[in-house]
This record gives structure tokens, C-alpha cells and sequence, in this order.
């Protein structure tokens, strides 16, 4: 029972992860003034095929679990463990883009000052061609998301 609960938890996180990516994706600024008509456009990170994306693997300060997609979904670090294949599923959809809004910095020589340089979480997209890696930092000033 505790290793189904498990899996359920690791696929949370893994939704809250994308929850914390999205806000700090928001709170990116360039310094630029966008204006109404540049307000519809968004910036893209990285777009994949979902299909391809092969592993996603999180990783925090006490744990690693890896979704494995092959004939079924797996976590090896669960053998046996039940995995709600939707859900599973669901969460490589939502990893397979990442957009924002505007850009905070690209002075890559800071990251402390969001918390990024020791992640709370860290998400490794294992695909076709592409290896992707995305980190939650601290928590934004205004309390609605994380860097």
C-alpha cells in the first residue's frame, strides 16, 4: 500500500513541479516593455515530442524517482509499485513544452538569487535526441509559485 502511495506522490510532485515551472516561467523579465500587442505572444523554452520523451526523472534533496515509458510505465526505483498510467501519461504531455511570458535574466552567473543553486527539485526530461533539465528554486517574492 505504501509503495502505491508512493507512486500517486511522485506523480504530485511531478504536477506541482510543472505548477512551480509555470510560475517561475511568469516571472521572467527582460527589462523589455511589452506592449498589448506583444502581450498574446509567449517565449518558447523547448517544445518535444511527446512521444519521444523517454524517462522523466525527479530528483529532490532526499529522493529520485524516474517515470520510465516504454510498453507500460514504469518507476524503477518502485518495482511493483501501481503507476495510474494516465496520470503518468498526463504529466509527460505537460512536460513535453515549456513557454513563458517574458524573461527575468540570461546572467546565468547568479542563480542563487532565486534559489537555483541548490534546487529544491530538479527534473530531468530524458528524450529522443534532447535532454532537458528544468529546476525549482525558491519561492517567488509575491507567494504564487517558485523560480
Amino acid at each position: 500500500m505504501i509503495k502505491k502511495n508512493k507512486g500517486l506522490i511522485i506523480l504530485l510532485a511531478v504536477i506541482i513541479l510543472l505548477a512551480a515551472v509555470y510560475a517561475l516561467v511568469t516571472f521572467f523579465d527582460s527589462g523589455e516593455n511589452i506592449t498589448p500587442s506583444d502581450a498574446d505572444e509567449s517565449i518558447e523554452i523547448y517544445n518535444i515530442d511527446t512521444n519521444n520523451i523517454k524517462s522523466i526523472k525527479i530528483i529532490s534533496s532526499e529522493e529520485i524517482y524516474t517515470l520510465s515509458f516504454g510498453d507500460t510505465v514504469t518507476i524503477p526505483e518502485l518495482p511493483g509499485s501501481y503507476i495510474d498510467e494516465d496520470k503518468a501519461y498526463s504529466a509527460r504531455q505537460s512536460l513535453s513544452m515549456l513557454t513563458t511570458d517574458e524573461i527575468i535574466s540570461e546572467d546565468l552567473n547568479n542563480l542563487s538569487e532565486y534559489g537555483l543553486d541548490s534546487p529544491l527539485y530538479r527534473v530531468e526530461i530524458i528524450a529522443d535526441g534532447d535532454n532537458i533539465v528544468i529546476k525549482t528554486g525558491d519561492a517567488s517574492p509575491v507567494g504564487n509559485g517558485y523560480y
